[in-house]
């Protein structure tokens, strides 16, 4: 396809935009299904009678739901209908038609349907012509610019945190479709790439120093009544709630002075109060303070300098043992009893923000990382002779634009440089000249996907080795290949067998692979939402930015455990197991976990497990004052079974918020908004799933009731399949494990295409899906099958 740019505009002889077609293409692959599955002589047999019998009332002419089984008179017909039988089948494996109140077939007669069907779309699978669909021309997203600078060329800072925001689209942020290019992105890539290129061969320019005010998540509205609150405590004192928490991005070695602001008094007769800054969870200073008395004036505070390197750091400040030294006739709470509750008014005092100073002292010069990406063979003394110059260009080039380059390409580079050298800078300035034109090439800026030699009356071939480590790069590590995979592609053994296996394990072993969990799963399981989502701080006092942060970390943790230890992606429907601080412990009424670490914890013997139960989830799919069962039901359907509801009608009527938990219960009023059969169609999909879950409230609590009306957790499905609270609900769910693992390789498919899938790619998520439950569903097989798949591994020409 044409790439263009919206009103796009010429830059300085640098920048010139090419036309380039890009594409994927498919080959299909064995099946493991039964060869003899798909008799057509069955059909007429088993499956016609089976359909006239139980489905022609409502899937012959009047299409019912838009689809019509009268048409499969032949296997033509099935043929060009493929998606559809498989609908059949799996609406028929899951009981969910014919519906409950019609006759319903034997289970020996629907399983020998089913199995009919089940074959007939494998078999079609290993016959049909694949089509891989094309690939879109795709720009690097922000957290890939981020990722490639760093990798590239050793910076810390990230530059693309200053560019406007991705549109996303299928549910992610790198879907080529949805990338655009705009003027104000394009004026952000041209000063981007100056800064880049000069932190990386000069080292930041001096910074005058710079405050960064930080305000608690709280406002001090919620602290100026006299009212009970309660909260957890551990013996950092980070866990209170009115521990201040920020994350703030340092952009250079340096010192920094941090200054806390107090409000609230205390007691008349408490010794001081001893206070602790943190960074990153480790203490960095400790103080006492005498704070004010009732009616006494507030704005004590405290400072302290510490060096702190470039990149983005956790800051707290926390009161240490707030309760001990205060007189004998205060009769509260001790916090050493770890949940215990405050009257927060009168006594409360509490740090109103955090300011960050800085930097003073500031490290100059280049990062050892930078001259080492820069200079790999060690930096010359004095200027480097032309045959070093044009080997330290040819090689930042060819890491940069993720290929070989040619001769002409490093020619435009050294003659920059040497442009700048003879106005009479040095070579250092014409290096970042040079830099700054591999920044905003469209060979950096997009994955520029080049035909290889093929033969062109063939429209559907491999892509190249280098395209494909590109395309593993980024799907795994949201980065430039690395010098190993590169070294692959130069010597044309990826494809070699065991090769692209062994590149696959030892990435997913790599740091760089939190990109899966912080890029995919972030959007996938909505987590990336918690960061802007905000409960009602009244109702849930408990929720602070420490909960936040610790409920996020939970979630990543235990995506992560189950990358790196390769565990069965069936563990996120029902891990017995997760990750936990005593924050969070606390939180969710866990006892023996100590301290701020993280550590994984057994669930056994809890209500908890998987990551439907787990707090960051919960949250995300509620409203800021109240659970849904509507939307936590749709959100299992997204994510979990990808089979999303439409969206609703414009005149739907909104619940009446002001009688719930009082004279009807939530679970009432939504079977009265059910009783329209126009919102029941999805409705009756919807609820059941998430009145699973209302024993968690918005935060993600165990409560035994909402308001004042009891909690009724079971849920019924179309099919009459019953069960009761989230247990059941796991329980569904893992019944049926193909049907997580499509969802969950549709929806990691889609991130490493960067394009939503077509009917034409069901075939490949379903060999992905057969594939990985031959090897117990391992994380490792599902990323396999993908990286081995057609659409991944192919091109297709434009036409």
């Amino acid at each position: 396809m044409r790439l263009q740019f919206k009103n796009s505009f010429a830059i300085a002889a640098v920048l010139s935009l090419v036309s380039v077609c890009f594409a994927a293409v498919a080959a299909a692959e064995e099946s493991t299904a039964n060869p003899s599955s798909g008799d057509w002589p069955q059909f007429s047999k088993i499956v016609q009678p089976f359909l006239s019998k139980y489905c022609f009332d409502c899937h012959d002419q009047t299409a019912k739901g838009d689809v019509r089984l009268d048409q499969f008179q032949d296997e033509h017909a099935l043929i060009d209908r493929l998606e559809t039988v498989e609908q059949a089948a799996n609406m028929v494996r899951r009981h969910a038609m014919p519906p409950k109140k019609r006759e319903q077939p034997e289970a020996g007669q629907a399983k020998e349907v089913v199995a009919w069907l089940d074959g007939f779309v494998a078999k079609m699978d290993r016959k049909l012509p694949a089509n891989p669909g094309r690939s879109i021309v795709r720009r690097l997203n922000r957290a890939e610019y981020n990722n490639t600078v760093r990798d590239l060329l050793g910076v810390s800072f990230r530059p693309a945190d200053d560019f406007p925001p991705d549109d996303s689209g299928y549910g992610f942020d790198n879907i080529g479709a949805a990338l655009s290019m705009s003027p104000a992105l394009m004026e952000k890539y041209l000063a981007a790439a100056e800064k880049v290129a000069r932190t990386a061969v000069f080292g930041v320019e001096r910074m005058q120093p710079e405050r960064v005010s930080h305000e608690p998540y709280f406002v001090a509205d919620a602290f100026s009544k006299n009212r009970t609150v309660k909260f957890d405590y551990d013996e950092t004192g980070l866990s209170l709630p009115s521990a201040l928490h920020v994350t703030q991005q340092f952009p250079v070695d340096g010192k920094y002075k941090m200054r806390t602001i107090f409000r609230g008094s205390r007691p008349v007769g408490a010794d001081p109060v001893e206070i602790a800054f943190w960074i990153d969870g480790r203490m960095a200073y400790q103080t006492k303070i005498t704070p004010p008395r009732s009616g006494e004036m507030n704005g004590q505070w405290a400072e302290f300098t510490a060096q702190v390197p470039a990149g983005e750091h956790w800051l707290s400040v926390s009161l240490l043992k707030m309760y001990e030294g205060l007189p004998q006739a205060y009769k509260g709470p001790k916090p050493s009893s770890v949940v215990g509750s405050a009257r927060i008014g009168a006594d409360a005092w509490f740090p109103m923000y955090l300011d960050v100073v800085g930097p003073y002292e500031q490290v100059m010069g280049p990062s050892e990382e930078s001259l080492k990406k820069i200079f790999p063979n060690g930096r010359p003394q004095g200027t480097p002779d032309a045959k070093s110059i044009r080997e330290i260009v040819s090689n930042l080039a060819r890491q940069a634009y993720r290929r070989p380059v040619s001769d002409e390409e490093v020619d435009e580079l050294v003659k920059a440089i040497a442009m700048v050298q003879s106005a009479g800078d040095s070579f250092d300035e014409g290096l970042c000249i040079a830099i700054q034109k591999l920044l905003i090439s469209p060979y950096f800026l997009y994955r520029v996907e080049r035909a290889p030699n093929a033969d062109k009356s063939k429209p559907i071939h491999p892509i190249g080795q280098h395209e494909l480590a590109t395309r593993l790069s980024y799907f795994l590590w949201s980065s430039m290949p690395d010098e190993e995979l590169s070294r692959c592609a130069d010597e044309q053994k990826l494809r070699e067998p065991g090769v692209l296996e062994a590149q696959v394990r030892r990435m997913l072993k790599d740091p760089k692979a939190a990109a899966i969990v912080e890029n995919f799963g972030g959007q996938w399981l909505l987590t990336r939402a918690l960061e802007s989502h905000v409960p009602d701080r009244a109702k849930f006092t408990e929720f602070t930015d420490y909960t936040r942060m610790s409920m996020k970390k939970e979630t990543d943790l235990f995506f992560q455990s189950i990358i790196s230890d390769d565990r069965s992606v069936l563990d996120f429907l029902d891990g017995n197991y997760t990750f936990l601080n005593q924050r969070l412990a606390e939180f969710y009424g866990i006892p023996g976990v100590k301290g701020q670490e993280f550590r994984k914890v057994d669930l056994a013997g809890t209500p908890r497990g998987g990551v439907l139960t787990q707090a960051s989830v919960l949250t995300v799919s509620s409203y800021a004052n109240r659970t849904s069962p509507v939307l936590r039901g749709k959100w299992i359907l997204d994510n979990i079974v990808n089979s999303p509801p439409k969206p609703p009608p414009a005149d739907v009527p909104n619940l009446d918020e002001s009688t719930l938990g009082k004279s009807v219960s939530l679970r009432e009023q939504l079977e009265k908004h059910r009783a329209n059969a126009t919102c029941a169609a999805c409705h009756s999909r919807m609820d059941p799933l998430g009145f699973a879950l209302e024993h968690f409230d918005a935060i993600g609590q165990w409560r035994e009731t909402d308001g004042a009306a009891a909690i009724d957790d079971s849920g019924s499905l179309p099919d009459g399949r019953s069960f009761k609270g989230a247990a059941g609900l796991r329980e569904i769910l893992r019944a049926d494990p193909d049907a997580f693992t499509d969802c969950f390789a549709d929806k990691l498919l889609t991130y490493a295409l960067g394009r939503g899938l077509e009917p034409f790619d069901r075939p490949t998520v379903r060999q992905i899906t057969r594939k990985s439950a031959a090897d117990n569903y391992r994380f490792s097989s599902v990323v396999l099958g993908i990286v081995e798949s057609a659409p991944f591994q192919m091109q297709k020409d434009a036409p």
